[in-house]
């Protein structure tokens, strides 16, 4: 099985199959393939197409009286590609205040616009606000998210008062604050780039 010009999956039928006489016998076969195997996927599913090229071949080894006869068969199509999940900065709260730091929670929402459900992923981002870099993780969980549906994924954002004082100082009066993440959104093996921006205040 070939993607995009490249082998992605391969494999044979267990057994055999039994051909009758003078007959047409369908032979039905599955093949498994991930997309985050498939070439430049990333790439493709950024790109805004909407389908990915796809050949199928296979070598029929058929035993006669005289031999055993080996029948090349292929066969070309396309197959659609799942849509891209979307992320959306949504909301700023304060989770707590202390005399050396600020808890915050960052609301991340999550859409997904296929029928089938989202895998569990992870989120690896570094985070600046107000243009001052504040946080960097590689580990937060995405849980999985239904078809059709969307979800919201909370980053915990600990500003340090000392380092980050006229941010502190904004957060603790409710100000508006430029809010960036960049990173990528790991889901099912496939990393997915962010570059997320907006202007949020920190409620409370």
């Amino acid at each position: 099985f070939e993607a995009e010009g490249k082998r992605v999956a391969s494999g044979d039928v267990p057994g055999g199959v039994q051909l009758r006489a003078n007959a047409i016998s369908p032979l039905t076969f599955a093949v498994h393939v991930r997309f985050q195997d498939v070439p430049g996927i990333v790439s493709l599913l950024t790109s805004g197409r909407d389908e990915v090229r796809y050949t199928v071949a296979a070598t029929v080894g058929l035993r006669t009286p005289v031999g055993e006869l080996d029948l090349p068969v292929t066969h070309s199509d396309r197959v659609r590609l799942p849509g891209v999940p979307q992320f959306a900065l949504e909301g700023l709260s304060v989770r707590s205040l202390g005399l050396d730091a600020i808890v915050l929670d960052l609301r991340v929402r999550v859409r997904n616009p296929n029928p089938f459900a989202l895998p569990t992923g992870r989120l690896e981002y570094a985070l600046s606000l107000s243009g001052a870099d504040v946080a960097r993780a590689e580990s937060v969980a995405v849980t999985p998210v239904a078809g059709g549906t969307s979800a919201v994924v909370l980053v915990p954002v600990r500003v340090d008062v000392g380092a980050a004082g006229r941010i502190a100082a904004d957060v603790a009066r409710g100000a508006e604050l430029r809010v960036a993440l960049k990173g990528d959104a790991n889901l099912a093996g496939i990393p997915l780039p962010l570059d997320l921006n907006a202007t949020l205040p920190a409620r409370r």
